[in-house]
């Protein structure tokens, strides 16, 4: 039976070594997919890197554009201001053209009407040089109007031209800069947002991994011990068993003996009392009364003892032995490790010990109850001891073959 427990033990060692390899196995699976889970964060994060150098590249086109726009704007200042000049320039020409055809004009009636009077020519030579002078600042005038004009021009040109690339500038790095914050908000939000769930799942995964190899192996524990416990009660029970029919048989044979050996002397002595009569000379005896016949009592066995009583309990798994007698400290110390060896006790510990009487507190591996114990105990070779009594948690036994102390 013990070689069948013992097999059926290795069988279940087996099948927890296969069972934790394959946790082991589930493990190693979860860390590949662990593994799988970094590396596609990780390729997510180099699309996201190419995807920020997608967004500079298209910033700096914009940015090229921008300045194509603002190469573009500028040339169609310069022009206009060169069209405005040269209408300004044609127009003063113009003028110019106009006052010399009215001097030539003026010069020919001047020549025609010559032979008309001196004074009247006098005249009209003054007056014409009065008007050609006058003309003359009229077109100073007009020219000084028109470089007036051209510098204006050119300094509005230059000052619209500064204002359209400042707000050019100032429009693109404001562009570019919301681009490149938003887009730095998104890879980040989303970076993070992979790197949570992913931790996230990876802690989950992990603590149920954890968690349920460490219900399989209390539970493989608890199952392991369960079954230990119960063979070892079931042994000591069969040796209990084997032990009292032991003493039983013993004991007849104890009793057989006694009553042979009466009968024996009884013989002999009849034997013994007829030799005596044969040889004695023939004489009237004194009349004697007669003794009754001899009866045979049987001894007293141990069967005939009244049980020990014990009180029904649950099992438990705290216990409290009352030994008795105990010679000293030295026989107690004894007791104590041969209790401490069985497999059944955790601990064990003395909380009384006078007048040959000791309390011992012991804590069991797994629940029993009081009588399943004291069976335990009444299988110990040694010492040897049987039960007085019990009730509830507690076991009152006498050690055999022990001297009481007074």
């Amino acid at each position: 039976a013990l070689a069948g427990e013992r097999a059926r033990a290795e069988e279940r060692a087996a099948e927890n070594e296969r069972a934790i390899s394959a946790q082991r196995a589930e493990f190693e699976r979860r860390e590949a997919e662990r593994a799988a889970i970094e590396r596609s964060v990780a390729e997510s994060a180099a699309a996201e890197l190419a995807e920020i150098e997608r967004l500079a590249a298209e910033r700096d086109a914009a940015q090229t554009a921008a300045a194509e726009r603002l190469a573009a704007e500028r040339a169609e200042i310069e022009r206009a201001a060169a069209d405005r000049a040269a209408a300004d320039r044609t127009a003063a020409e113009q003028r110019a053209a106009e006052a010399e055809r009215a001097l030539a004009e003026e010069r020919a009636r001047a020549e025609q009407n010559a032979s008309a009077s001196e004074r009247a020519i006098a005249a009209q030579r003054a007056e014409f040089e009065q008007r050609e002078a006058e003309q003359r600042a009229m077109i100073e005038r007009a020219d000084s109007k028109r470089v007036e004009a051209e510098r204006a021009a050119a300094e509005r040109a230059a000052a619209e031209r500064a204002e359209i690339e400042r707000s050019t500038a100032e429009r693109a790095a404001a562009e570019l800069a919301q681009v490149e914050r938003l887009a730095a908000e998104r890879v980040a939000a989303e970076r993070a947002e992979i790197e949570r769930a992913a931790a996230e799942r990876l802690a989950a995964e992990r603590a149920e991994i954890e968690r349920a190899a460490a219900d399989r192996a209390a539970a493989a524990e608890r199952a392991a011990a369960d079954r230990v416990a119960a063979a070892e009660r079931a042994f000591a029970e069969r040796a209990a068993a084997v032990r009292a029919a032991a003493e039983r048989a013993a004991a007849d044979r104890a009793e057989a003996d006694r009553i042979a050996a009466w009968e024996r002397a009884a013989t002999e002595r009849a034997r013994a009392e007829a030799r005596a009569a044969a040889d004695a000379p023939a004489i009237e005896p004194p009349t004697v009364p007669a003794r009754p016949p001899l009866e045979l009592v049987p001894p007293r066995t141990e069967r005939e003892i009244v049980p020990p009583r014990v009180e029904a309990a649950s099992p438990t798994s705290d216990i409290h032995l009352v030994l008795s007698p105990i010679s000293g400290f030295p026989r107690l110390v004894e007791i104590e490790r041969h209790i401490q060896a069985m497999t059944v006790v955790r601990t064990l510990y003395v909380r009384d010990f006078r007048g040959g009487s000791a309390t011992l507190a012991v804590s069991l591996r797994s629940p029993m109850t009081p009588e399943e114990f004291a069976g335990m105990l009444a299988s110990l070779v040694q010492p040897r001891m049987r039960l007085v009594s019990g009730s509830r948690n507690t076991l009152e036994l006498r050690i055999e073959g022990e001297a009481s102390i007074a």
